[in-house]
């Protein structure tokens, strides 16, 4: 199925990737890779309250944790260890581990009262962006992973739902819901120093605003697009539209739910798990963008 969007033409057609199915409550999904080089990377993703990880180019699967209560992952930016948020001392912390599997996971970010719900670390490997539930709300803030210090970004009675930061590392989108609603927004700024960001510095634009669940919003690697899992045509899809909100297209086109979008670093292919109405199970599949 060829898809115009705008100069460009997205061709979505599944690829080989039967082996990458049945896991169960899947919660998040990565792709890390060289960028002249995507197959010769893997995957992360968090099933049955673990970290995993997939090499796309032997199909090598490892599991990485054994805490069966993780709820999101990502890389890092150098692909070389990931970020996990699990339960520690009775709250969700942050913590880091190799992906060789070498030593032990690292708490990198921990407060007492505090849960951390999602994360996206910035390009520059010293902050983090992070949707936690702090001082008595859900809303989005940047960690200084070397400072150990908070800079809140949004403050008000919406909850933050999931981020993702752009490769350029003057962006980020994320999901906010009021009254019910699942909506999509874009933080831009000019500062380089994610460190120093405050609201003040940031220009915040609404993508969506309608009464369909929009959640799970990945920004492809040239910054130009949002990949996105949406109930908007009766059945969850992965859809594509522009950063600045427009061009909105399904990248999927079926009966089953469709979620957790996540680029190939080349912006060639994407990867997303889906699953069969009434099924715990999902199955991970790839698919050529054009």
């Amino acid at each position: 199925m060829i898809i115009k969007l705008g100069m460009s033409l997205f061709l979505a057609g599944a690829l080989a990737v039967g082996a990458l199915g049945g896991y169960v409550s899947l919660r998040s999904l990565d792709w890390w890779a060289p960028e002249d080089a995507p197959r010769e990377g893997a995957l992360l993703f968090v099933q049955a309250g673990d970290v995993y990880l997939l090499s796309l180019s032997d199909g090598v699967e490892t599991r990485l944790t054994h805490e069966g209560r993780v709820i999101w992952a990502r890389f890092t930016p150098d692909g070389k260890s990931f970020f996990y948020i699990a339960p520690h001392e009775g709250y969700y912390a942050v913590k880091r581990a190799d992906i060789s599997g070498e030593g032990a996971p690292e708490v990198v970010a921990s407060e007492e009262g505090t849960d951390f719900i999602c994360l996206d670390p910035f390009p520059d490997g010293k902050h983090l962006a992070l949707v936690a539930r702090r001082m008595g709300r859900v809303d989005l803030w940047i960690y200084d992973l070397e400072a150990g210090t908070f800079t809140r970004l949004t403050d008000t009675p919406a909850q933050e739902t999931t981020v993702d930061v752009a490769p350029n590392n003057k962006m980020l989108t994320f999901v906010s819901v009021w009254e019910g609603s699942r909506e999509i927004f874009l933080a831009t700024w000019d500062l380089d120093d994610p460190g120093e960001l405050s609201p003040k510095d940031i220009e915040l634009s609404q993508l969506t605003q309608d009464a369909f669940f929009d959640e799970v919003p990945r920004i492809s690697p040239d910054g130009r697009w949002i990949a996105f899992e949406s109930n908007r045509s009766g059945t969850s899809e992965i859809w594509v539209m522009s950063v600045f909100g427009h061009d909105l297209f399904p990248f999927t086109l079926d009966r089953w739910r469709n979620s957790f979008p996540a680029w190939s670093p080349d912006m060639s292919e994407l990867a997303y798990g889906t699953r069969k109405d009434g099924e715990d199970s999902w199955t991970i599949q790839i698919e050529e963008t054009y």
